[in-house]
């Protein structure tokens, strides 16, 4: 089922499920909100977003939950799309997944440091907490990592093993919310 949404956030709290929290750009440039129509994809989405805890935010974000001034999403995108590029680089399918980068005006007008993940062979965007916003992110604008640059996730995602200085390591809170679903299966 794909839907074109102008107003997306109402129709995922109309349908009262924030578990397929899928954003994919048509070519014509239009969003929809599938399930993606990849199951592996989708499974791996929803067991993130299932997974994820207030623990996992930074400090202003969990300020913000615990006073429940905030969509449940918000904050989180940093840990999600992390979880969700360690996840697809695992698989045997090589998806070709990069966390991305961008600033999103919210409807206040402030703008905010936000993370989603696309498929740089097929333009794919996964965005798992998207449900957060009034207004559908300029995915357009955000700036991916590719083979040459790590232009998004530049001393974010790309920390150095202490064990092995020629490879890299999630941040503790991604390695917190994988250890979570290893304990789940």
């Amino acid at each position: 089922m794909k839907l074109l949404i102008e107003n997306w956030r109402l129709y995922l709290e109309e349908m009262g499920d924030l578990q397929n929290v899928i954003v994919t750009v048509n070519d014509d440039g239009k969003l929809v909100i599938p399930p993606s129509g990849n199951a592996e994809i989708d499974i791996i989405v929803s067991e993130i977003l299932s997974t994820l805890e207030p623990s996992d935010l930074k400090g202003k974000y969990k300020k913000l939950h615990k006073e429940k001034k905030c969509n449940k999403l918000t904050g989180h995108c940093f840990v999600a799309t992390e979880v969700f590029w360690e996840l697809t680089k695992r698989l045997e399918k090589n998806y070709n997944y990069v966390p991305c980068f961008i600033k999103h005006r919210d409807e206040e007008g402030k703008m905010h440091s936000h993370w989603f993940a696309k498929n740089l062979s097929n333009g794919h965007v996964v965005d798992l907490t998207a449900g957060q916003f009034e207004t559908i992110p300029d995915y357009n604008l955000g700036k991916c990592d590719t083979e040459e640059k790590a232009s998004a996730s530049r001393y974010m995602m790309r920390r150095k093993d202490p064990y092995d200085p020629g490879k890299t390591t999630p941040t503790k809170r991604t390695l917190d919310v994988l250890s979570r679903m290893d304990d789940k299966e």
